[in-house]
């Protein structure tokens, strides 16, 4: 089971906790391996514009690996905005080109919609723990015991 939350995603690791039990830790690093290879090629197929470019696997130590997207603006692509007054801070106006005018415009403040969620995560998550299983075996097949 994955739990998205604004600080982070946490993973129930039992699948894999079984596997750490049963058979050497070769295989329950191979089988998590190809799990978050998955996730991470999952993730750049669907998160929008540059947050896959920014995104990059880790591996942190034996049998746990990161996915980081180091893209500031991801979680409100996962999970929305509500609407809300964007100001002028570190300049005199905003400026930004828009289409509905065809050109280029400046204001002190604006008033943005908001925008809907697009889950790209749970998208990638639930497509990664599909393939759990044929992981397992890969990593099973690959290791003899």
């Amino acid at each position: 089971m994955v739990q998205i939350t604004k600080t982070g995603v946490q993973i129930d690791l039992s699948q894999f906790n079984a596997l750490v039990r049963k058979f050497p830790t070769q295989v329950v690093d191979t089988a998590m391996r190809l799990t978050v290879i998955e996730l991470l090629r999952n993730v750049k197929i669907e998160a929008p514009g540059k947050i896959p470019q920014t995104t990059e696997m880790r591996k942190i130590s034996e049998g746990e690996y990161a996915i980081l997207i180091n893209s500031p603006h991801w979680i409100y692509v996962q999970f929305g905005t509500k609407p809300h007054i964007i100001e002028a801070v570190n300049a005199k106006v905003l400026s930004f080109f828009w289409d509905k005018v065809g050109d280029q415009v400046f204001f002190k403040r604006v008033k943005h919609p908001g925008t809907k969620a697009n889950p790209f995560l749970d998208r990638a998550i639930s497509s990664a723990e599909k393939r759990i299983p044929e992981f397992v075996q890969t990593a099973l097949d690959g290791v003899k015991l």
